[in-house]
């Protein structure tokens, strides 16, 4: 249920009703099932595991492509496998040890799950499966040889986990899965490849023909009508609906399933809504249980689902009606006769094919811009528009702005002529002018009277009346100079504290000191800041001691009264924690703002939120200092990792002559040193380090996703103004779950192809890498923010870095340039760095188009050869030369095929820039000798 820890549960031996259990509770059939892997210890790595979700664990933006969630697992012993489809975002996190912990933070709109036991030998779900082109984060096949292995290297397992394409048909209706138990049940699973010939609504086009039954869906009002003119109905459920005592809203409901309503008792999960005209793939899986069937048939009941379809009848002003054949026709209701029109066909067109004439009888209809541009998709459709109805039948265009007058029942009667009840209206107009011009003369008549014979004792009264209230008001104002005393700049007062600014704990009055004085206001501040409100020497309290010495002590910020009380005394507010746990997981809201839990949070139960102060050290780039053998920070390093292997070659700004050797993933690589910083400190210490990692090919992800190819990662601590940025071109990095740097490293796939890393060591408050990776719609897999109020956590709430966490776009300009940032200098002095970007919609080469026209450089460009590969551009002042040849440093021989880097540079004797960049999304320019 939304916003609490509520379930409801129907099992295969207990499904003739709802029965109630807090999701996370240990006998939760949720915890119960996850628990089979989250507590399997060492027996874990022979676990097979595919979990899938179009929006993963420390995802921020959803999968375009598919809506799919769930999860299969299996082992060696048992058999069988365990199919766990659901509707919950983020759901489940691997790095979780508890599956009860698995919800912390997620209860904010209700979820459906729906498992099913399978044998795991039976691999046609992952057939059926592919059709859905989902998104899988985490996969695992099982490392000891056995019957789980070889199913987890099956065909149908392997094209899954490979992403092969499907070509035809494209769609899928399966009947090959059915469960394990000792009445097993048939799994029908209707799934659509997400391709171009697949557009169109799937509950109309493909599962009700397929299910062979009318369907009833319970869907949001913003989707399509229901449609009930074909051979099979499709109801839309629009609720709320109401399960036990909770009431529930599609708008808070993550869920999307459906019942038949004719035919066998089906009933269906899935996270594909009723949209027209959609290109995403999708899937429903079914099964054949009565119980089920009539338990959600209650829910979208022929009250409920009648209620919500006729409800908006009354805005429906108009019909479609089409003749698809000379024997049948279908018609459309209408709140417009403009764009919904276009929106019809369209509808039409991809459910049944286009048409070769369109006519109108309504010449207004097709002078829509919106309908003309269907000929764009069609251009052998003919728009045919006839002269409208009106004018045909009458023969004079429709009267437009005649409005009802009500004639009197006796005129009706007596009348006889047309011109009687013209002579009627036109005296009826002149009586009503008469009457308000006499009306009107009267009005001011009697006004003037009364003005002419007010009685004078009435003015006078009036005199003496604001004359006595002057009096007084000098008389009181006199009274308050000489009982309160004017205040001097720098005196130490008390501030009684409204009942409204302050908590049941926090004090009465509040300790400030004069700042500055203003006509009788005065200005007064704390240790927190100084005070926005003013306020009189009524409101203020000498007090004999001076408690602050001078006025420096007051910091410069204006916060408000209740903002100040609150941080003097440590008052949390309203903040609360909803944990499901006992506030361990390191999720709790409480504990990341650094607050004790208190009353109002989880209900009373046990909590182990304790606050320990921490320390977090520097995050700058580090590098190995090979003749003293010990670390040290550096302003920045470039390390190349070469093909095949682990050789790696590394310059620095105090190495910059020469190319130094280091196996990337030892202990004294600049690589694994930066790294550290973070992975090897406790979580305590972990929780106050902000930290943003965005890559286009995440850890634990099957595929890269197509938005963007920028991989990156910013971290800082809170100690120190540093931050370190770390550009990279390496897959599946880094893996933050490991323990320490070389393990994160060795996840990665990047063995194979050479890669680039370079480090800047920038000020923490410089937030320019954010607006970039905003730009190149970067793929942020991981963030954390301090726990710990404070500059940090100020840094981090910037908003430029809330904006990439958000999920909008960049609109106008498509591209991102900057040359304000500048290396931090340590140890040596800063360098510019120059930031160039551009968005998905940006139409040209980027280096001809942007780089070389800011740079006002020429570049030679790293870059492969194909026929995506612009040539180069030698016939300009500028030019632009491509590197296609191999190259060595060290023992290490790179070419482009071989290399996921981008890297260019300024011709030799034009300028001193080099360049690094991703597939020439992102480019970072540094600038140094």
């Amino acid at each position: 249920m939304k916003d609490n820890v509520d379930s409801y549960i129907i099992t295969n031996t207990a499904a003739a009703d709802w029965r109630d259990i807090a999701i996370n509770n240990a006998n939760s059939p949720m915890v119960l099932t996850l628990d089979q892997y989250f507590k399997a210890a060492g027996d874990k790595v022979d676990a097979a595991i595919i979990a899938y979700n179009d929006l993963p664990p420390g995802a921020v933006r959803p999968n375009a492509e598919s809506t799919a969630k769930g999860l299969v697992a299996w082992g060696a012993d048992t058999g069988k496998a365990f199919w766990y489809v659901h509707t919950m975002h983020k759901f489940p996190d691997f790095k979780i040890a508890d599956a009860s912990l698995l919800l912390d933070d997620l209860i904010e709109k209700a979820a459906l799950f729906m498992c099913l036991t399978i044998d795991y030998k039976n691999t046609a779900w992952a057939k059926a499966l592919l059709f859905e082109k989902p998104l899988i984060y985490f996969s695992q096949k099982p490392q000891a040889v056995s019957d789980a292995q070889v199913v987890f290297l099956e065909e149908d397992i392997r094209n899954l986990l490979n992403e092969s394409p499907v070509t035809f048909p494209n769609n899928i209706y399966s009947k090959n899965v059915t469960t394990t138990g000792a009445t097993p049940i048939v799994i029908h699973y209707i799934a659509r490849y997400s391709s171009t010939t697949a557009q169109g609504e799937i509950y109309s086009r493909l599962i009700a023909p397929a299910l062979q039954s009318s369907v009833r869906v319970w869907t949001g009002t913003s989707k399509l009508n229901s449609y009930c003119s074909g051979t099979y109905k499709i109801e839309n459920v629009e609720g709320p609906i109401k399960i036990k005592t909770h009431e529930l809203s599609k708008q808070y409901d993550t869920s999307v399933w459906s019942v038949t309503t004719t035919g066998e008792k089906k009933f269906c999960l899935s996270n594909v809504e009723r949209e027209s005209a959609s290109f995403k793939a999708g899937g429903v899986i079914c099964v054949v249980q009565s119980n089920i069937q009539g338990l959600f048939s209650a829910l979208a009941s022929d009250d409920v689902t009648k209620k919500s379809n006729a409800k908006t009848d009354d805005q429906f002003i108009a019909y479609l009606g089409i003749q698809l054949r000379l024997s049948s026709s279908t018609a459309f209701p209408l709140k417009s006769k403009r764009a919904e029109v276009a929106s019809k066909l369209l509808e039409i067109f991809f459910t049944f094919s286009f048409s070769g004439i369109l006519q109108s009888d309504n010449s207004r209809v097709f002078s829509n811009a919106i309908i003309a541009e269907l000929k764009t998709y069609w251009p052998e459709l003919k728009l045919v528009t006839c002269t409208p109805r009106v004018k045909v039948t009458f023969g004079e265009e429709p009267p437009i702005g005649m409005e009802s007058y009500v004639l009197p029942k006796s005129l009706v009667d007596a009348v006889k002529r047309e011109e009687e009840i013209e002579e009627f209206l036109i005296s009826q107009e002149a009586n009503d002018e008469e009457s308000l011009n006499r009306d009107g003369k009267n009005y001011e008549e009697n006004e003037r009277n009364i003005m002419k014979h007010l009685p004078e004792t009435f003015i006078k009264a009036r005199k003496e009346t604001a004359a006595g209230q002057s009096r007084s008001a000098a008389k009181m104002t006199r009274r308050s100079i000489k009982m309160l005393k004017p205040l001097h700049i720098g005196q130490n007062t008390t501030l009684r504290v409204p009942d409204v600014d302050r908590g049941p704990a926090d004090p009465k009055n509040f300790l400030v000191v004069v700042m500055a004085e203003c006509e009788g206001l005065y200005t007064v501040g704390c240790r927190e800041g100084k005070l926005a409100s003013k306020f009189t020497a009524a409101d203020l309290q000498v007090i004999s001691e001076k408690l602050y010495q001078v006025i420096s002590e007051v910091p410069d910020a204006e916060i408000p009264l209740r903002t100040a009380v609150t941080k003097a005394t440590g008052d949390q507010g309203y903040v609360k924690c909803m944990c499901l746990s006992s506030c361990s997981s390191g999720r709790c809201s409480c504990s990341r703002k650094r607050l004790l839990c208190n009353s109002r949070c989880h209900q009373g139960k046990s909590c182990k939120n304790l606050i320990v102060e921490t320390k977090v050290g520097q995050f700058v780039c580090r590098r190995h200092d090979y003749d003293k053998n010990a670390a040290t920070y550096t302003d920045w390093w470039i390390q190349y990792k070469g093909p095949d292997g682990i050789d790696s070659y590394v310059i620095t700004d105090v190495n910059n002559t020469e190319w130094l050797y280091v196996p990337i993933d030892n202990v004294t690589s600049p690589l694994i040193e930066t790294i550290d910083q973070y992975v090897t400190l406790p979580d305590v210490d972990k929780a106050e380090v902000a930290l943003v990692a965005y890559n286009s090919f995440p850890p634990y992800f099957r595929r890269p996703v197509s938005q963007s190819s920028s991989r990156g990662v910013v971290a800082w601590g809170d100690e120190t103004g540093y931050a370190f940025w770390l550009v990279h071109t390496i897959s599946k990095f880094p893996n933050l779950r490991e323990a320490n740097s070389p393990a994160v490293y060795a996840f990665a796939q990047a063995n194979e192809k050479a890669a680039m890393i370079m480090c800047l060591s920038i000020e923490y408050q410089d937030s320019m890498w954010a607006k970039v990776a905003y730009y190149e719609d970067a793929v942020v897999f991981y963030y954390r923010s301090p726990q710990t109020a404070g500059p940090t956590q100020d840094a981090f709430n910037v908003p430029d870095i809330q904006t990439l966490l958000g999920d909008s776009f960049p609109s106008l300009p498509s591209s991102y340039y900057s040359s304000s940032m500048k290396t931090a200098g340590v140890p040596s002095d800063p360098a510019n760095i120059f930031v160039a970007a551009k968005y998905g919609s940006f139409p040209r080469d980027m280096y001809m188009s942007l780089i070389v026209r800011t740079l006002k450089q020429s570049l030679r460009v790293w870059t492969g050869r194909g026929p995506h590969v612009f040539e180069s551009l030698c016939n300009t002042n500028i030019t632009i030369e491509n590197i296609y040849g191999e190259t060595i440093i060290g023992k290490s021989t790179f070419s482009a095929a071989v290399d996921t880097a981008r890297w260019s540079i300024s011709k030799v004797g034009v300028g001193k820039y080099f360049c690094l960049s991703n597939s020439g999304r992102e480019v970072l320019f540094y600038d140094n000798n």
